[in-house]
């Protein structure tokens, strides 16, 4: 089923839409659609413990080359930076391991059952730098180098709503709390805390449009992997830190002065 965003033309089917604009910065406007469920923190536990499972025997191994570590996502990479013996507290489930990480978990994991949500995306490119044609990742790419150069262009801002019954939260209600610029509800998250009132309204509103049943929401693209491993990611990069900032000051300790008896 394809989904259909008025005044949007799709460039990956239900997932990136374009359209021109004008104005002061003329230029393409791409709207980024997905859905996704947030883990809870047991669930997030649980997906770290796995992946140390999986590598902790590539951690004994010596690997040489850069061909040979290309495959390994994030968390595999930074979970392999750690000391084997920690590597094998984590997979194991150790306890004050589990209480370090359970404590690091982000707060938007902080919750009993999951919870689905779309999220929409938004940007806008020069149209020279706008090749139709390309995947969700390069426009996603071309939108970090926009945002660097700092000249109106780029990532604008990304909108969270939460599914209920299948269902987006009510139209009126939303456009309600983006006139009062909510920033963080329930049922709404906008980031960044500054956002154009009228340009994320009337993204919103062209969207909702598009996404009233059950149905068009389950052709929306499923994110929740990797949210998972946002999620998953943090508290282990905390334990990292932690780690290392140990050894160092360990080493920087003084020695204790030898005295003989």
């Amino acid at each position: 089923m394809a989904i259909t965003i008025q005044d949007y033309q799709p460039v990956v089917d239900n997932t990136v839409y374009a359209r021109k604009v004008s104005g002061d910065k003329p230029g393409i406007a791409l709207v980024f659609l997905s859905r996704h469920t947030k883990p809870t923190e047991d669930e997030i536990l649980t997906y770290i413990q796995d992946t140390a499972k999986k590598i902790s025997g590539a951690a004994a191994l010596i690997v040489v080359g850069h061909a040979a570590r290309q495959n390994r996502t994030p968390l595999e990479g930074i979970l392999l930076k750690l000391p084997q013996p920690v590597l094998g507290h984590v997979a194991m489930g150790r306890p004050d391991c589990t209480q370090f990480l359970r404590e690091h978990i982000g707060d938007g994991a902080r919750r009993q059952t999951p919870q689905q949500y779309v999220t929409i995306g938004y940007g806008t490119l020069p149209e020279s730098g706008f090749i139709p044609g390309q995947n969700e990742a390069h426009y996603f790419g071309e939108l970090a180098r926009e945002t660097k150069k700092g000249q109106g262009y780029g990532r604008a801002w990304d909108v969270e709503l939460l599914i209920e019954n299948g269902l987006l939260p009510a139209y009126d209600d939303v456009q309600l709390m983006l006139k009062h610029q909510t920033t963080r509800s329930r049922t709404l998250v906008v980031t960044p805390d500054q956002y154009d009132v009228s340009q994320v309204s009337d993204a919103f509103k062209v969207v909702h449009a598009g996404l009233v049943t059950p149905e068009t929401l389950s052709h929306l693209p499923d994110a929740s992997e990797e949210i998972r491993e946002i999620f998953a990611l943090g508290p282990v990069v905390a334990l990292h830190n932690y780690i290392v900032q140990s050894m160092l000051e360990q080493q920087q300790a003084p020695a204790r002065p030898f005295r003989p008896r």
